[in-house]
């Protein structure tokens, strides 16, 4: 136990290397997703998903730009920018071969499984699902560079639904890291 706290009291002295060893979890998270390995893309392993038909991206600005709820689509006008550590987007056909949405797969790495997520991650994405029990979906619009997204076929301006299950975490758990959905 004095090992923990001294670990905490260590890290708490020196906010500066937390944040490096924070953004180091992060790019290597990253780096793994953007290979779509598992981790972090642990969605992988869900039924019927197939990793070459997902475009990963990395540090994607997203606008939140209408949600679903109760069977009715709501447009919003006053959403704020997030950026999205780790998205993989997919377009989804109907059964004729059509596209008819882009669903993307939200992925951020945190240090710890308590460790907060940004402001504008919570009011845009998490609280909405956990204030809303019937919300479905949330709707995004990149925000990002086409300069940026040059061999990405989703482009500026294109919009991405998110839904309850496409929500995951990777956090450290001592040495090991962990991938899970995040339950709201």
């Amino acid at each position: 136990m004095g090992d923990i706290v001294g670990v905490v009291v260590a890290r708490i002295a020196n906010p500066r290397q937390l944040g490096a060893e924070a953004d180091a979890f992060e790019n290597a998270m990253s780096v793994k997703a953007m290979q779509k390995l598992n981790p972090p893309c642990k969605w992988l392993d869900e039924a019927g998903e197939v990793g070459a038909d997902y475009t990963p991206h990395k540090q994607l600005y997203l606008k939140r730009v209408a949600q679903k709820s109760n069977g009715q689509l709501s447009t919003v006008s006053d959403g704020k920018v997030f950026i999205g550590d780790d998205i993989h987007i997919k377009t989804k056909k109907n059964e004729f071969g059509v596209a008819q949405y882009n669903q993307a797969k939200y992925h951020d790495s945190k240090l710890s499984d308590t460790a907060p997520w940004t402001p504008n991650q919570r009011s845009e994405l998490i609280d909405l699902f956990k204030n809303d029990s019937q919300l479905e979906y949330v709707e995004f619009e990149i925000r990002t560079s086409d300069d940026f997204l040059q061999q990405s076929p989703y482009k500026n301006g294109m919009k991405v639904r998110i839904y309850r299950d496409d929500i995951y975490k990777s956090f450290k758990q001592g040495e090991a890291q962990v991938t899970q959905k995040v339950v709201l």
